[in-house]
Protein backbone atom coordinates (compact mmCIF):
# COMPACT_ATOMS: atom_id res chain seq x y z
CA UNK A 1 0.00 0.00 0.00
CA UNK A 2 1.78 2.68 -1.19
CA UNK A 3 1.11 6.59 0.56
CA UNK A 4 1.93 9.83 -0.43
CA UNK A 5 2.37 11.85 2.12
CA UNK A 6 3.88 15.54 2.87
CA UNK A 7 7.07 16.16 4.85
CA UNK A 8 5.23 19.53 6.61
CA UNK A 9 2.88 17.20 8.98
CA UNK A 10 3.26 13.92 8.11
CA UNK A 11 0.88 13.11 11.42
CA UNK A 12 -2.22 15.54 9.79
CA UNK A 13 -2.05 13.98 6.26
CA UNK A 14 -1.84 10.38 7.49
CA UNK A 15 -5.12 10.87 9.35
CA UNK A 16 -6.62 12.09 6.31
CA UNK A 17 -5.39 8.86 4.36
CA UNK A 18 -6.42 6.76 6.65
CA UNK A 19 -10.04 8.39 6.69
CA UNK A 20 -10.26 7.38 2.86
CA UNK A 21 -8.51 3.85 3.36
CA UNK A 22 -11.12 3.14 6.28
CA UNK A 23 -13.76 4.37 4.33
CA UNK A 24 -15.01 7.03 6.96
CA UNK A 25 -18.34 8.11 5.39
CA UNK A 26 -18.19 12.37 4.87
CA UNK A 27 -21.85 12.46 6.39
CA UNK A 28 -20.79 10.64 9.87
CA UNK A 29 -17.59 13.11 10.00
CA UNK A 30 -17.06 15.86 11.94
CA UNK A 31 -13.56 17.45 11.02
CA UNK A 32 -11.30 19.00 13.84
CA UNK A 33 -7.92 20.61 14.11
CA UNK A 34 -6.10 17.54 13.83
CA UNK A 35 -8.47 15.09 13.07
CA UNK A 36 -11.84 14.12 12.94
CA UNK A 37 -14.61 12.09 14.52
CA UNK A 38 -17.47 10.22 13.58
CA UNK A 39 -19.78 7.89 14.80
CA UNK A 40 -21.28 4.50 14.30
CA UNK A 41 -24.23 3.71 15.79
CA UNK A 42 -24.39 6.07 18.89
CA UNK A 43 -20.68 5.82 19.89
CA UNK A 44 -18.20 8.59 18.67
CA UNK A 45 -14.75 7.19 17.90
CA UNK A 46 -11.78 10.39 17.56
CA UNK A 47 -8.67 9.98 15.26
CA UNK A 48 -6.20 12.50 15.91
CA UNK A 49 -2.43 13.02 15.27
CA UNK A 50 -0.76 15.15 18.16
CA UNK A 51 1.87 18.10 17.20
CA UNK A 52 5.33 16.64 15.83
CA UNK A 53 7.99 16.26 18.39
CA UNK A 54 11.46 16.96 17.26
CA UNK A 55 14.25 14.17 17.38
CA UNK A 56 17.49 13.74 16.14
CA UNK A 57 16.33 11.97 12.69
CA UNK A 58 13.66 13.94 12.65
CA UNK A 59 9.91 14.91 13.54
CA UNK A 60 7.51 12.20 15.38
CA UNK A 61 4.25 12.23 15.80
CA UNK A 62 1.78 10.49 17.95
CA UNK A 63 -1.55 9.31 16.05
CA UNK A 64 -4.43 8.42 18.23
CA UNK A 65 -7.99 6.51 18.06
CA UNK A 66 -10.16 6.79 21.03
CA UNK A 67 -13.51 5.83 21.14
CA UNK A 68 -15.96 6.48 23.72
CA UNK A 69 -17.39 3.49 26.35
CA UNK A 70 -19.06 4.18 29.32
CA UNK A 71 -19.11 7.23 31.27
CA UNK A 72 -20.63 8.05 34.60
CA UNK A 73 -18.41 5.68 36.82
CA UNK A 74 -18.34 5.47 40.43
CA UNK A 75 -14.36 6.80 41.44
CA UNK A 76 -15.22 4.96 44.57
CA UNK A 77 -16.32 1.62 43.34
CA UNK A 78 -12.88 -0.28 44.22
CA UNK A 79 -13.59 -2.85 42.27
CA UNK A 80 -13.83 -0.95 38.83
CA UNK A 81 -9.77 -0.86 38.18
CA UNK A 82 -9.21 -4.41 39.42
CA UNK A 83 -12.22 -5.15 37.06
CA UNK A 84 -10.60 -2.94 33.99
CA UNK A 85 -6.90 -4.70 34.46
CA UNK A 86 -8.27 -7.88 35.21
CA UNK A 87 -10.20 -7.78 31.83
CA UNK A 88 -7.47 -6.39 30.00
CA UNK A 89 -5.17 -9.50 29.92
CA UNK A 90 -7.19 -10.29 26.67
CA UNK A 91 -6.42 -6.65 25.14
CA UNK A 92 -6.18 -6.92 21.39
CA UNK A 93 -4.56 -3.62 19.62
CA UNK A 94 -6.49 -1.52 22.19
CA UNK A 95 -6.38 -0.55 25.83
CA UNK A 96 -9.72 0.13 27.99
CA UNK A 97 -8.20 3.41 29.64
CA UNK A 98 -10.40 4.43 32.78
CA UNK A 99 -10.03 8.42 33.09
CA UNK A 100 -10.98 9.62 36.96
CA UNK A 101 -11.14 12.70 36.01
CA UNK A 102 -14.11 12.25 33.65
CA UNK A 103 -15.05 9.10 34.81
CA UNK A 104 -15.27 7.47 31.72
CA UNK A 105 -14.05 4.30 29.79
CA UNK A 106 -12.54 4.63 26.42
CA UNK A 107 -11.21 2.28 24.35
CA UNK A 108 -7.52 3.51 23.11
CA UNK A 109 -4.88 2.78 20.21
CA UNK A 110 -1.48 4.92 19.96
CA UNK A 111 1.43 4.54 17.30
CA UNK A 112 4.20 6.53 16.70
CA UNK A 113 4.98 7.55 13.30
CA UNK A 114 7.88 9.05 11.38
CA UNK A 115 8.74 9.16 8.10
CA UNK A 116 10.57 6.09 7.02
CA UNK A 117 7.67 3.45 9.06
CA UNK A 118 6.68 1.72 6.66
CA UNK A 119 2.69 1.07 5.31
CA UNK A 120 2.38 -1.63 7.94
CA UNK A 121 0.95 1.03 10.18
CA UNK A 122 -2.20 1.47 8.15
CA UNK A 123 -4.15 -1.85 8.40
CA UNK A 124 -2.83 -2.36 12.21
CA UNK A 125 -4.66 1.54 12.79
CA UNK A 126 -7.49 1.19 10.52
CA UNK A 127 -8.48 -2.41 11.98
CA UNK A 128 -8.11 -1.38 15.33
CA UNK A 129 -10.23 1.57 14.69
CA UNK A 130 -12.86 -0.72 13.92
CA UNK A 131 -12.33 -3.24 16.33
CA UNK A 132 -12.80 -0.68 18.55
CA UNK A 133 -16.08 0.38 17.45
CA UNK A 134 -17.17 -3.18 16.99
CA UNK A 135 -16.79 -3.81 20.92
CA UNK A 136 -18.82 -0.76 22.06
CA UNK A 137 -21.26 -1.18 19.68
CA UNK A 138 -21.47 -5.30 21.13
CA UNK A 139 -20.46 -4.59 24.47
CA UNK A 140 -22.26 -1.46 25.80
CA UNK A 141 -25.17 -3.28 27.82
CA UNK A 142 -23.16 -5.67 29.73
CA UNK A 143 -20.07 -3.80 30.19
CA UNK A 144 -21.61 -1.14 32.11
CA UNK A 145 -23.79 -3.87 33.98
CA UNK A 146 -19.81 -5.14 35.05
CA UNK A 147 -18.23 -1.86 35.17
CA UNK A 148 -21.34 0.69 36.38
CA UNK A 149 -22.16 4.03 34.80
CA UNK A 150 -23.67 4.42 31.64
CA UNK A 151 -22.97 3.54 27.58
CA UNK A 152 -21.14 7.27 26.50
CA UNK A 153 -23.84 8.46 24.11
CA UNK A 154 -23.73 11.91 25.31
CA UNK A 155 -21.23 13.62 22.81
CA UNK A 156 -23.70 12.96 19.77
CA UNK A 157 -24.07 16.61 17.98
CA UNK A 158 -27.61 17.63 18.45
CA UNK A 159 -27.04 19.04 14.67
CA UNK A 160 -24.06 18.31 12.42
CA UNK A 161 -22.99 14.48 11.33
CA UNK A 162 -25.29 11.70 11.30
CA UNK A 163 -24.47 8.47 12.90
CA UNK A 164 -23.73 6.04 10.49
CA UNK A 165 -23.71 1.86 9.97
CA UNK A 166 -20.57 0.83 8.86
CA UNK A 167 -20.28 -2.57 6.99
CA UNK A 168 -16.59 -3.83 7.74
CA UNK A 169 -17.81 -2.83 11.46
CA UNK A 170 -20.54 -5.04 11.47
CA UNK A 171 -19.01 -7.71 10.29
CA UNK A 172 -15.26 -7.22 12.47
CA UNK A 173 -15.48 -9.75 14.36
CA UNK A 174 -16.68 -12.57 12.41
CA UNK A 175 -14.05 -11.71 9.97
CA UNK A 176 -11.02 -12.06 12.31
CA UNK A 177 -12.67 -15.12 13.37
CA UNK A 178 -12.73 -16.49 10.28
CA UNK A 179 -8.86 -15.65 9.60
CA UNK A 180 -7.70 -16.67 12.78
CA UNK A 181 -8.85 -20.41 12.00
CA UNK A 182 -5.96 -20.95 10.07
CA UNK A 183 -2.57 -20.60 11.01
CA UNK A 184 -1.04 -17.54 12.09
CA UNK A 185 -0.21 -15.48 9.23
CA UNK A 186 3.14 -14.29 11.19
CA UNK A 187 4.33 -18.00 11.03
CA UNK A 188 7.20 -18.79 8.61
CA UNK A 189 7.73 -15.33 7.20
CA UNK A 190 11.75 -14.87 8.54
CA UNK A 191 10.25 -11.52 10.55
CA UNK A 192 11.24 -12.74 13.46
CA UNK A 193 14.98 -13.82 12.75
CA UNK A 194 14.70 -10.01 11.08
CA UNK A 195 13.75 -8.54 14.52
CA UNK A 196 16.27 -10.86 16.54
CA UNK A 197 18.94 -9.34 14.12
CA UNK A 198 17.59 -6.02 15.01
CA UNK A 199 17.87 -5.78 18.70
CA UNK A 200 21.07 -7.25 18.65
CA UNK A 201 22.27 -4.98 17.07
CA UNK A 202 21.29 -2.70 20.47
CA UNK A 203 23.14 -5.22 22.24
CA UNK A 204 19.80 -6.96 23.60
CA UNK A 205 19.74 -10.33 24.86
CA UNK A 206 17.06 -12.01 22.42
CA UNK A 207 16.82 -14.95 20.74
CA UNK A 208 13.92 -17.34 18.25
CA UNK A 209 12.10 -19.06 19.81
CA UNK A 210 9.65 -21.78 17.64
CA UNK A 211 8.25 -19.52 15.58
CA UNK A 212 8.48 -16.43 17.93
CA UNK A 213 11.07 -14.48 20.02
CA UNK A 214 11.76 -14.24 23.15
CA UNK A 215 14.25 -10.95 24.75
CA UNK A 216 15.39 -9.36 28.16
CA UNK A 217 15.12 -5.53 28.05
CA UNK A 218 17.69 -3.51 30.91
CA UNK A 219 14.50 -2.13 33.00
CA UNK A 220 16.92 0.36 34.91
CA UNK A 221 16.60 3.68 33.63
CA UNK A 222 20.79 3.93 33.85
CA UNK A 223 21.22 0.48 32.72
CA UNK A 224 22.75 -0.95 29.54
CA UNK A 225 22.62 -3.86 27.51
CA UNK A 226 25.01 -7.04 27.42
CA UNK A 227 24.61 -10.50 28.50
CA UNK A 228 24.66 -10.62 32.10
CA UNK A 229 21.49 -8.59 33.09
CA UNK A 230 20.25 -8.99 36.91
CA UNK A 231 16.90 -10.88 36.75
CA UNK A 232 15.46 -8.30 38.72
CA UNK A 233 16.13 -5.41 36.33
CA UNK A 234 15.24 -7.34 33.38
CA UNK A 235 12.26 -7.10 31.37
CA UNK A 236 11.25 -10.34 29.19
CA UNK A 237 9.51 -9.64 26.31
CA UNK A 238 7.61 -12.60 24.07
CA UNK A 239 6.34 -12.87 20.80
CA UNK A 240 4.59 -15.55 19.68
CA UNK A 241 2.44 -17.44 16.64
CA UNK A 242 1.22 -20.17 19.09
CA UNK A 243 -0.79 -18.20 21.42
CA UNK A 244 -4.26 -17.67 20.19
CA UNK A 245 -6.65 -15.15 20.72
CA UNK A 246 -9.64 -15.94 22.96
CA UNK A 247 -12.47 -14.51 20.52
CA UNK A 248 -9.84 -13.59 17.17
CA UNK A 249 -8.05 -17.39 17.07
CA UNK A 250 -4.41 -17.37 15.52
CA UNK A 251 -2.60 -14.36 15.34
CA UNK A 252 0.64 -12.10 16.98
CA UNK A 253 0.56 -12.12 20.37
CA UNK A 254 2.94 -10.17 22.24
CA UNK A 255 3.44 -10.15 26.09
CA UNK A 256 6.26 -7.11 28.21
CA UNK A 257 6.75 -9.16 31.66
CA UNK A 258 8.39 -6.34 33.96
CA UNK A 259 10.28 -7.31 37.10
CA UNK A 260 8.10 -5.84 39.31
CA UNK A 261 6.80 -7.85 42.59
CA UNK A 262 3.81 -5.45 43.79
CA UNK A 263 0.58 -6.24 45.65
CA UNK A 264 -2.38 -7.22 43.61
CA UNK A 265 -4.24 -3.41 44.52
CA UNK A 266 -1.13 -1.93 43.64
CA UNK A 267 -0.93 -3.56 40.56
CA UNK A 268 -3.94 -2.89 38.90
CA UNK A 269 -3.73 1.11 39.88
CA UNK A 270 -0.60 0.77 38.33
CA UNK A 271 -1.89 -0.53 35.15
CA UNK A 272 -4.61 2.26 34.88
CA UNK A 273 -1.84 4.64 35.35
CA UNK A 274 0.42 3.17 32.75
CA UNK A 275 -2.71 3.19 30.43
CA UNK A 276 -3.36 6.48 31.21
CA UNK A 277 -0.11 8.08 30.99
CA UNK A 278 0.57 6.29 27.62
CA UNK A 279 -2.02 8.52 26.45
CA UNK A 280 -1.55 11.56 27.80
CA UNK A 281 2.65 11.55 27.16
CA UNK A 282 4.98 10.84 24.37
CA UNK A 283 6.06 7.53 24.77
CA UNK A 284 7.54 6.86 21.05
CA UNK A 285 5.80 3.45 21.77
CA UNK A 286 2.70 2.29 20.53
CA UNK A 287 -0.28 1.59 22.77
CA UNK A 288 -1.14 -1.72 20.67
CA UNK A 289 -2.38 -3.85 23.57
CA UNK A 290 -3.00 -2.94 27.50
CA UNK A 291 -1.22 -3.00 31.00
CA UNK A 292 -2.64 -5.79 32.99
CA UNK A 293 -1.90 -8.19 36.20
CA UNK A 294 -0.28 -11.23 34.84
CA UNK A 295 1.42 -14.36 36.75
CA UNK A 296 1.17 -12.06 40.23
CA UNK A 297 2.99 -9.15 38.44
CA UNK A 298 2.78 -6.94 35.79
CA UNK A 299 2.65 -7.07 32.11
CA UNK A 300 1.95 -5.58 29.14
CA UNK A 301 -0.42 -7.99 26.81
CA UNK A 302 -1.10 -7.82 22.85
CA UNK A 303 -2.84 -9.62 20.20
CA UNK A 304 -2.98 -8.51 16.39
CA UNK A 305 -5.17 -10.91 14.49
CA UNK A 306 -4.60 -12.98 11.39
CA UNK A 307 -7.08 -10.39 9.35
CA UNK A 308 -4.33 -7.36 10.00
CA UNK A 309 -0.72 -9.18 8.99
CA UNK A 310 1.20 -7.20 7.56
CA UNK A 311 5.11 -7.17 6.85
CA UNK A 312 7.08 -4.80 9.08
CA UNK A 313 4.91 -5.54 12.33
CA UNK A 314 7.02 -7.69 14.22
CA UNK A 315 9.90 -5.98 14.31
CA UNK A 316 8.36 -2.33 15.09
CA UNK A 317 6.05 -4.17 17.72
CA UNK A 318 9.69 -5.39 19.49
CA UNK A 319 11.11 -2.03 19.32
CA UNK A 320 7.71 -0.42 20.76
CA UNK A 321 8.36 -3.03 23.52
CA UNK A 322 12.01 -2.00 24.44
CA UNK A 323 11.18 1.71 24.10
CA UNK A 324 8.38 1.06 26.59
CA UNK A 325 10.46 -0.30 28.84
CA UNK A 326 12.57 2.33 29.02
CA UNK A 327 9.81 4.77 29.38
CA UNK A 328 8.52 2.95 32.14
CA UNK A 329 11.96 2.85 34.13
CA UNK A 330 12.55 6.36 33.75
CA UNK A 331 8.90 6.52 35.65
CA UNK A 332 9.74 4.41 38.52
CA UNK A 333 13.21 5.77 38.54
CA UNK A 334 16.09 4.19 40.75
CA UNK A 335 15.34 3.98 43.63
CA UNK A 336 13.02 1.72 45.63
CA UNK A 337 10.30 0.63 42.79
CA UNK A 338 7.83 -0.09 45.89
CA UNK A 339 7.97 3.44 47.21
CA UNK A 340 8.55 4.95 43.39
CA UNK A 341 4.91 3.03 42.16
CA UNK A 342 3.04 4.23 45.07
CA UNK A 343 3.97 8.24 44.77
CA UNK A 344 3.06 7.91 40.94
CA UNK A 345 -0.40 6.11 41.42
CA UNK A 346 -1.11 8.66 44.03
CA UNK A 347 0.20 11.45 41.75
CA UNK A 348 -1.99 10.56 38.74
CA UNK A 349 -5.12 9.44 40.36
CA UNK A 350 -5.18 12.26 42.80
CA UNK A 351 -8.08 11.61 45.33
CA UNK A 352 -8.83 8.11 44.39
CA UNK A 353 -6.05 6.13 45.75
CA UNK A 354 -5.42 7.80 49.28
CA UNK A 355 -1.50 7.99 49.47
CA UNK A 356 -1.97 6.63 53.46
CA UNK A 357 -3.98 3.31 51.82
CA UNK A 358 -0.81 3.48 49.14
CA UNK A 359 0.95 3.73 52.09
CA UNK A 360 -0.63 1.22 54.21
CA UNK A 361 -0.07 -1.41 50.61
CA UNK A 362 3.27 -0.69 50.65
CA UNK A 363 3.82 -1.32 54.11
CA UNK A 364 1.99 -4.76 53.85
CA UNK A 365 4.19 -6.23 50.96
CA UNK A 366 6.52 -9.08 51.08
CA UNK A 367 9.43 -9.22 48.18
CA UNK A 368 10.15 -12.25 46.10
CA UNK A 369 12.72 -12.65 43.86
CA UNK A 370 11.03 -12.68 40.15
CA UNK A 371 12.47 -15.48 37.96
CA UNK A 372 11.60 -14.48 34.55
CA UNK A 373 15.20 -14.29 33.25
CA UNK A 374 15.19 -18.08 33.54
CA UNK A 375 13.16 -18.46 30.61
CA UNK A 376 15.81 -16.49 28.84
CA UNK A 377 18.28 -18.33 29.06
CA UNK A 378 17.07 -21.43 29.15
CA UNK A 379 18.32 -24.00 26.73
Amino acid sequence: MAVAISRNDLGLNFVRELHKLAEVPYQATSWELRGFSWWVGDFRQRIWAEPAVDEEDGPVFKVCAATDFITDLDPGDARLIDRVAKLSRSASTSSLVFDPVDRTLRHWTTITLYEDIGSWVFPLMIGSAYSQLAAVNSDSDDAHRFFGGKPAHDNRPLRGPDSCRHARVEAWGAECAEEGRNRSAWAGTGEFAEAVELLQRGDMIVRLDGEGLIAGFPFSHAQGGGSDLPADSTAVFEMSTETPHSVHGNGLSTRLYLPLDLPQELACHLCTVLNLLETREFTGSALIGSWCREDGGLAFSGFVPNILYHPGMVPNLALAARTRTAWVAAKLGEGDRLEATSSLITSVLDGFLQPARAAEIVEAAKPRKPGLLRRLLRN
